[in-house]
């Protein structure tokens, strides 16, 4: 897949993207992969009930293979380097595309079946999500890639996913430097949002 470009110039460092691309993922947080090492699979996930892979049974991966494309859709899943887990290292899994192929939906097909049944109210991010039908074993796991949310230049690849790499992502966030500070506009954020729920509990004292 080519590498997804922004206007603002605000684009994956061409290191990591030669990390990620060509392979398949699944996103989590350092808490999430301690879930999955301690189940042994990766779970459909509730995070968003209307998103399509709950849909059709399906635990929602990043597919950068041959069927992806960018379609302007970075703004959409950037947020999954830490962000939207809220956690200082987002943990990318890498799934053993050959041993799953005949569980994935990939970027491509799962794009056709939001397309073509109409689903445009479930959550997608097309061109780049794919699915993989039921639960991931870890079995299937080849490695993971652990990336500094602050500053996506810092990531290492580990290979295998077992207990141990629940150490290694401890000992890697250790290895960071402390986090910048928040931007003006991330804490005015927060400030307006505490401010919402605080008028939402007085009206309803």
């Amino acid at each position: 897949m080519r590498k997804p470009e922004t206007r603002d110039g605000c684009n994956l460092p061409d290191s990591l993207w030669a990390a990620l691309n060509h392979r398949l993922w699944h996103a989590t947080s350092t808490k999430g992969l301690k879930g999955i090492v301690e189940s042994g699979e990766i779970r459909i996930g509730d995070r968003y009930e209307n998103s399509l892979c709950r849909h059709l049974g399906c635990v929602s991966i990043f597919d950068f293979g041959l069927t992806a494309k960018d379609h302007d859709q970075y703004r959409n899943w950037n947020a999954w380097f830490g962000h939207e887990q809220k956690s200082r290292v987002a943990v990318w899994l890498e799934i053993d595309r050959d041993s799953t192929v005949n569980k994935v939906y990939d970027a491509e097909s799962i794009r056709k079946i939001w397309h073509h049944n109409r689903l445009y109210k479930k959550r997608l991010i097309p061109g780049v999500e794919a699915g993989h039908r039921g639960v991931i074993p870890l079995c299937v796991l080849k490695g993971a890639l652990l990336i500094d949310r602050h500053d996506l230049n810092k990531f290492k690849y580990f290979k295998g996913v077992d207990k141990t790499l629940i150490c290694k992502a401890a000992d890697f966030e250790k290895s960071l430097p402390p986090p910048p500070p928040p931007h003006p506009l991330e804490i005015a954020r927060k400030r307006a949002l505490r401010d919402k729920r605080k008028k939402i509990r007085e009206n309803h004292a």
